[in-house]
């Protein structure tokens, strides 16, 4: 059984040319104008077999034929991508309307971060303290080695291992495990001044030294406890 033959006249590639474009123009969705597009644009729609023909049309007649096929396959070429650029704008502007923020909403966005729980565990552990008569002193990281060691009662030739205890610069070190703290608290010029409510007030400056000027709050800081005589 041989193909059916095509109709490659002008008349007939200008209706193919028509469906394409007004199925094209009613598709309302990407899906629908994708079916359209294989209908009338796949391997078996009408302009496919058109130009499957020209190569069993004579020769004389091949080049005439085949510039109409093209010229037909183009026009309904353009109407498709028309119609795929109308219908993606369409698709995103709908898309960015729906997830659309309006600036002027109060923001629900979730606070990040918390507290660490150790740090909320020491202070209820220090008001606990406070609570009993104890106070809280608070001393810099670096110190002198006035209040590291000499207000201890270390003899000058008490071993200071460099490892133990890193050097800053010269006379003033890293504190140690001595707890200097508690001298310099008791040294400082107003000691009340150091005095840790449970308002959380800041602490005074550390006491002044020949040395070393006095210390301000800052955020690493080493911490003792005094008892409060009644």
């Amino acid at each position: 059984m041989g193909e059916q033959p095509v109709d490659l006249s002008p008349e007939a590639l200008a209706k193919a040319v028509n469906a394409a474009q007004q199925a094209f123009a009613l598709a309302d969705s990407l899906e629908a104008l994708a079916r359209a597009k294989t209908e009338h644009l796949g391997d078996r729609s009408p302009l496919a077999l058109a130009r499957q023909a020209l190569g069993r049309l004579p020769k004389e007649e091949r080049a005439d034929s085949g510039q109409r096929v093209n010229v037909a396959r183009g026009d309904a070429q353009r109407s498709y991508d028309g119609r795929l650029t109308a219908l993606r704008a369409e698709r995103d502007t709908a898309v960015l309307a729906a997830e659309g923020i309006d600036v002027t909403l109060p923001s629900t966005r979730q606070p990040t971060g918390a507290r660490h729980p150790i740090t909320i565990l020491a202070e209820h552990i220090a008001d606990t303290f406070i609570a009993m008569g104890w106070e809280l002193a608070e001393g810099p990281e670096v110190e002198s080695e006035q209040f590291n060691f000499d207000a201890l009662n270390f003899p000058p030739d008490h071993p200071r291992a460099a490892s133990k205890t890193p050097s800053i610069s010269r006379r003033r070190i890293h504190g140690s495990c001595c707890a200097p703290t508690r001298h310099r608290y008791r040294c400082a010029p107003c000691w009340s001044a150091n005095y840790r409510s449970t308002s959380s007030r800041s602490a005074g400056p550390s006491a002044p030294t020949n040395s070393m000027p006095p210390t301000r709050r800052c955020s690493i800081r080493s911490r003792d406890w005094r008892w409060i005589a009644g």
